[in-house]
C-alpha cells in the first residue's frame, strides 16, 4: 500500500502543472463553446503511467511497452503543435499529401504508428510474424485514430475507454494495485474533461489507442477480431458520415453522451 500512497500523492501534481505549463506555452484549442481547452491529458496520462511503472504499481509493464506510449505519445503531440487544418480524416490527408506533394504532420502520424506498434510487437514476440502479430498490428494501429474521431465533445473518448476496458475485464482480472492505479488516473481524467479544462488532443488519442493496443493482447484471439472488426467499420464510418451528427440526432444516444457533461450549457 506505501507504494499506491507515493502514486496518489505524486499524481495530482503531474496533471495540475503539466495542464499549467501547457497553458503558459499556448498549447491549447478553442473547445466547440469557443473556450479555451489545453491538450495536455494525453502527457499527463502518459507521466501517470511512467510513474506507476516506475514505482512498480503496474505489474507487468516492460520497458518496451513504455517506450512504445512514449513514441505515439510524442507522435500525437508533433501533430497537436505543428499540425494544421487543411485536411481531416486519414483520406484526407493522403490525397492532399498526394496532391500538393506535401507531407502533413497526419501523414508522419498515419505512419509512425504503425511503425512503432510493430517495433514494440516484434520485440514482444521475439522476430514471430504470425496472424496474431498481424491482427494485433492493425488493431494497434486503428485504435489510436478510433479514439481521436471521438474526442470532439468532454468524455466521448473516455466513455469508449470505459466500455473496451470493461470487455477487457471481462477477460483479465488485474490485481489490486494495477486496478487502484487505473481507478484514482479515470478519476482525474474524467474530472478534467467533465469541466472541460483539459482536452486529450492527438497526442491523448494516440496514447489512449496504443494503451488500448497494449490492453487488447489480453484477450482471446476471438475478442481481438471483433475489436480489429469494430475498428475498422468506425474508421471507414467516419470517412463518410459524423459521429457527432449521428449522436445529437439521435435520443438515447445523446442522453449517453450527456451523462457527466456540463448541463448547464446542455442545448448550447
Amino acid at each position: 500500500m506505501e507504494v499506491q500512497a507515493w502514486y496518489l500523492v505524486l499524481i495530482w501534481p503531474i496533471f495540475y502543472f503539466v495542464h499549467l505549463f501547457f497553458y503558459k506555452r499556448k498549447w491549447y484549442n478553442l473547445n466547440f463553446r469557443g473556450e479555451k481547452s489545453t491538450y495536455s491529458l494525453g502527457i499527463s496520462l502518459y507521466f501517470s503511467v511512467a510513474l506507476a511503472s516506475t514505482l512498480a504499481v503496474i505489474s507487468g509493464m516492460s520497458l518496451s511497452a513504455l517506450v512504445y506510449l512514449t513514441v505515439v505519445t510524442l507522435l500525437g503531440l508533433f501533430d497537436d503543435l505543428y499540425g494544421s487544418d487543411v485536411a481531416k480524416g486519414v483520406k484526407g490527408h493522403v490525397l492532399y499529401c498526394l496532391d500538393h506533394g506535401t507531407v502533413t504532420t497526419g501523414i508522419v502520424k498515419l505512419v509512425g504508428l504503425p511503425i512503432a506498434a510493430f517495433v514494440y510487437l516484434f520485440s514482444r514476440f521475439e522476430g514471430q510474424l504470425n496472424v496474431a502479430v498481424l491482427l494485433a498490428l492493425l488493431n494497434f494501429t486503428l485504435f489510436p485514430h478510433v479514439v481521436n474521431l471521438f474526442d470532439t465533445r468532454p468524455l466521448r473518448s473516455f466513455k469508449l475507454f470505459m466500455i473496451f476496458l470493461f470487455i477487457v475485464i471481462c477477460f483479465y482480472i488485474p490485481d489490486f494495485s494495477w486496478f487502484f492505479v487505473f481507478v484514482i488516473t479515470l478519476v482525474i481524467w474524467a474530472g478534467l474533461e467533465m469541466y472541460e479544462r483539459a482536452m486529450l488532443g492527438d497526442n491523448g488519442a494516440a496514447l489512449i489507442g496504443g494503451g488500448m493496443g497494449l490492453l487488447s493482447l489480453l484477450v482471446p484471439f476471438s475478442v481481438q477480431i471483433v475489436f480489429l472488426l469494430i475498428a475498422f467499420l468506425l474508421t471507414v464510418a467516419a470517412e463518410r458520415m459524423s459521429f457527432h451528427k449521428i449522436i445529437e440526432k439521435r435520443p438515447f444516444l445523446q442522453r449517453i453522451d450527456q451523462i457527466g457533461r456540463r448541463r448547464v450549457f446542455q442545448k448550447h
